[in-house]
């Protein structure tokens, strides 16, 4: 095997082992359980990244450990003041819109990147409870009240329980150095063995 052949793999699985938790907030624990509401979130990307294959879930119970996802996301980059309905791809600031949902999270395709320092703003489609509250403050929740009135501040203080998670869409620096004694030590190993191989032949 060529060494650009093993290098690559290597970055490949550098950057295919990433997949990180981007922001979160689970210490909310306000229960907001009329199913009939609808809701939304902001929240902001740390240094570090860009970030695809993005995944976001809000949480159904306290303490926060069941995600919930229901129905369609949207992810915008700018704040909507809009009804439920309203969401679509026309809609300013649209990014994205969710494609699926898997183990209670909203799944977006890879082609959507989240990039570091960044404010973004989710809303769903569908009503479900979701848990909350304000002990960090490091985004606000957002609310339709049975989808006939326009997404509000959720009383005004308000900060969902949440998971944004994503892969860093490069590899770290730090990761590709990491792997550089493995294969430092392939490559003498490779030499080792045609030398041995070369010893062989000359005997014969």
């Amino acid at each position: 095997m060529r060494i650009s052949h093993i290098l690559a793999a290597i970055v490949a699985l550098a950057t295919a082992t990433l997949a990180a938790t981007i922001d979160s907030q689970t210490a909310g624990s306000n229960f907001v359980g009329n199913s009939t509401n609808y809701f939304g979130e902001s929240f902001t990307t740390p240094g570090g990244g860009p970030w695809n294959d993005i995944g976001f879930n809000f949480y159904s119970n306290i303490p926060a450990t069941t995600p919930v996802a229901v129905g369609t996301a949207f992810m915008l980059s700018e704040e909507y003041s809009g009804l439920p309905s309203g969401l679509s791809s026309s809609t300013p600031g649209f990014l994205a819109a969710s494609t699926s949902i898997s183990s209670g999270q909203f799944i977006f395709d890879s082609s959507l990147v989240l990039q570091p320092d960044t404010q973004y703003f989710l809303y769903a489609t569908t009503p479900f409870s979701i848990t909350a509250g304000r002990p960090d403050f490091s985004g606000q929740a957002y609310i339709s009240i049975g989808g006939s009135q326009d997404f509000t501040l959720l009383n005004g203080i308000e900060d969902a329980n949440f998971l944004v998670s994503g892969n860093v869409t490069t590899p770290e620096p730090s990761s590709i150095v990491v792997t550089l004694p493995a294969l430092g030590l392939f490559i003498m190993a490779q030499k080792r063995d045609r030398r041995h191989v070369r010893e062989r032949v000359d005997e014969s």
